[in-house]
């Protein structure tokens, strides 16, 4: 009996090993790639991240955007003729206006003149006005406007057309914010 006994526990050992034996060796391979699937979307975040940080350095690359664009409160007391935009002393923007766009301005319509980038550091930037008055007179002005490119910034530039019934005149005006 002690011989069919112990062949008995060696049969039972062996076949439990082969079923206990793979599970054994499944779990700690499941634990393996779970741990592989970890490493990989940790790799997977940095990689994204990395991928953020050129898509920026694609669409601003180290430098500063600006946009410029206009708009008008002046009603038929001034009529936009044209608008001539300088950054730097180079032409960006320009556009001649008609009476249906200084209807659409006036009732609170923008026009943008100019988006781009620009370097770091000091710009100037240029903006020449001509149109007419109520009494048909001819009238030009120029403001200049310095602003500072900040690193991949977005620098917004409002020109303002309005008009002054106590001095009888267009005013123009700006604001600046990022």
């Amino acid at each position: 009996m002690s011989r069919a006994f112990r062949f008995l526990t060696a049969t039972v050992l062996i076949l439990g090993s082969f079923w206990a034996g793979p599970r054994v060796l499944v779990a700690q391979d499941t634990r393996s790639i779970d741990d592989e699937i970890n490493d990989l979307k940790t790799k997977l975040v940095k990689i994204n991240a990395d991928l953020d940080e050129l898509e920026k350095d694609l669409l601003l690359p180290r430098m500063s955007a600006v946009k410029i664009f206009l708009t008008s409160t002046s009603g038929r007391d001034f009529q936009l003729e044209q608008v001539k935009v300088l950054l730097d002393g180079k032409v960006v923007g320009s556009h001649v206006y008609r009476q249906e766009e200084n209807i659409a301005l006036d009732n609170g319509g923008a026009q943008e003149l100019y988006l781009g980038q620009v370097s770091e550091g000091e710009h100037v930037l240029q903006a020449q006005f001509s149109g007419v008055d109520s009494l048909k007179t001819k009238i030009n002005r120029a403001i200049q406007i310095k602003f500072r490119g900040k690193n991949r910034v977005l620098t917004f530039v409002e020109l303002k057309v309005a008009y002054d019934r106590t001095k009888r005149a267009p005013d123009f005006t700006y604001d600046i914010w990022e």
